[in-house]
């Protein structure tokens, strides 16, 4: 799991979300963070310069990272010297673009490398050579984060399996007294979510059917809410509509909730699985992994069931939120660096009816490629936000091009699973599942994945989903 906070660096000096609910891997998210203008589409005969060397170095970095390998310092000291040479050859200048050339490097150590004292200095260095670019502005914060980020993991490596779980003492929704002690005697799940995170919200049907079908012999839950301030009502309905019984801590301290500081949560769904005595057994199990655990725990015999409803089904098959793709041979392997306020290259493929299409065929439209399957979970729980984003701009110009990573043999469960969930855009299906053509030649290395385009092709923002998603397209749509 990669820490949170981290990836806040990169984000706060581009002013990007500083958060998303489970992050894809290290190597994928460092190689995503954009550039300048000038770097992501120079003129054709413009000289070199700090931008577009520094694009130059980053995708040659990037497609070293795609091979799984090359992560650690030495592995990529001959691109380290790079950059130095790179500040070598600009020095005495002292713009954003020269200034980013260090904020890259300190990156690499922090989010590659994960060396966090070395990345500390050199942003210190940023700081102190480039003092007036918008990178040295927010050294500070990015540092105290640092300091934060470091605090939160000694936390969470204190919390070891076989280690007694630190109680607390607050009061649920309703205002009661509720603390770990109060379920003695009872294989208890600690479950840090929040109605707004996706992958949340895809794994609710696993852990609901969990909890109903062992909860008479001994299981409980105790929902840690990080939902915003103001958002109780929101929560209460929530867990109404989904039969979630169980009780809730909320504070609407978002990141900032009372246990989710005390615990050192940097990302969520975080689980805790606790035994009768109150220790812990097993952090962080989902998907399939649940229901043997908790059986496990209540010292019942596991017996695999087939989940009931399709939702259920998909998601038994969701390992996680953020689901790998298998690495390719290198020389098959694609270097796509797809930069924002770069244009998309197109495809030309034919849709689940046979129909051409291509991106230019919705030229003029606000369009977002949605990566995605019916076995993901996390995508399986972002559906329900995409449709009603899609049902509300549709008529102004929004269109959804769909891209499953699906199985061969699964085209009619997911021309139902379509039907089913109100999704009538267009999907391109080849069943090679992660090998899926499109897949392949964008480098798509996890799913949920998505690019927002604007009327002429190019990429307005990536990955943008959750609560993020609807602001982003009126934007992108020109409307209020």
């Amino acid at each position: 799991m990669k820490n949170r906070l981290l990836l806040m660096l990169a984000m706060a000096a581009l002013c990007l979300p500083a958060f998303r609910a489970r992050a894809a891997d290290p190597a994928a998210e460092w190689q995503q963070i954009p550039l300048p203008p000038e770097a992501a589409a120079p003129p054709a005969a413009a000289p070199a310069t700090a931008a577009t060397e520094l694009k130059d170095l980053i995708a040659r970095i990037s497609a070293s990272l795609k091979e799984g390998k090359n992560r650690t310092e030495a592995d990529q000291a001959d691109h380290l010297k790079e950059f130095d040479a790179l500040l070598a050859k600009h020095k005495g200048e002292t713009n954003d673009d020269v200034a980013n050339i260090a904020f890259m490097k300190a990156t690499l150590y922090l989010q590659i490398f994960q060396q966090t004292d070395k990345g500390a200095e050199m942003l210190k260095q940023l700081q102190h050579d480039f003092p007036d670019s918008k990178q040295a502005k927010n050294v500070d914060s990015m540092l105290a984060n640092i300091k934060k980020g470091e605090e939160a993991r000694k936390i969470q490596d204190s919390l070891a399996v076989q280690s007694a779980f630190p109680d607390f003492d607050v009061k649920d929704l309703d205002g009661k007294p509720m603390s770990v002690a109060a379920y003695k005697g009872k294989v208890v799940m600690l479950d840090f979510w929040a109605t707004w995170c996706g992958p949340c919200v895809g794994e609710v049907p696993n852990v609901v059917k969990t909890y109903q079908k062992y909860h008479d012999k001994g299981f409980e839950i105790i929902g840690v809410s990080l939902d915003h301030q103001g958002d109780k009502d929101k929560l209460i309905a929530f867990t109404k509509d989904h039969n979630m019984p169980w009780r809730q801590y909320f504070d609407g301290g978002f990141w900032t909730n009372q246990l989710a500081v005390k615990y050192g949560i940097q990302s969520i769904p975080a689980t805790f699985l606790l035994d009768t005595e109150g220790k812990i057994i097993a952090k962080n199990v989902r998907g399939e992994a649940l229901e043997p655990a908790v059986a496990k725990a209540l010292g019942v015999k596991y017996e695999a069931a087939a989940p009931a409803g399709p939702q259920g089904a998909l998601l038994q098959n969701a390992p996680g939120p953020v689901l790998p793709r298998p690495l390719q041979p290198a020389a098959e392997r694609p270097e796509v660096v797809l930069l924002e306020n770069s244009i998309f290259p197109d495809f030309d493929v034919k849709d689940l009816d046979g129909k051409p299409m291509s991106v230019a065929a919705y030229k003029g439209k606000v369009v977002m490629l949605d990566f995605w399957a019916t076995w993901c979970g996390p995508c399986v729980g972002e559906v329900p936000n995409v449709a009603a984003v899609y049902q509300k701009y549709h008529a102004q110009g929004f269109e959804i091009i769909g891209v499953s990573l699906d199985r061969q043999g699964d085209k009619d469960k997911l021309i139902s699973f379509t039907k089913e969930h109100n999704m009538p855009w267009r999907q391109y299906f080849d069943g090679k599942y992660w090998q899926n053509d499109l897949a392949v030649k964008y480098g798509i290395h996890s799913i949920p994945a998505t690019f927002l385009l604007d009327s002429s092709g190019k990429i307005i923002a990536k990955n943008v989903r959750g609560a993020a998603l609807e602001p982003a397209v009126k934007k992108a749509l020109g409307v209020n």
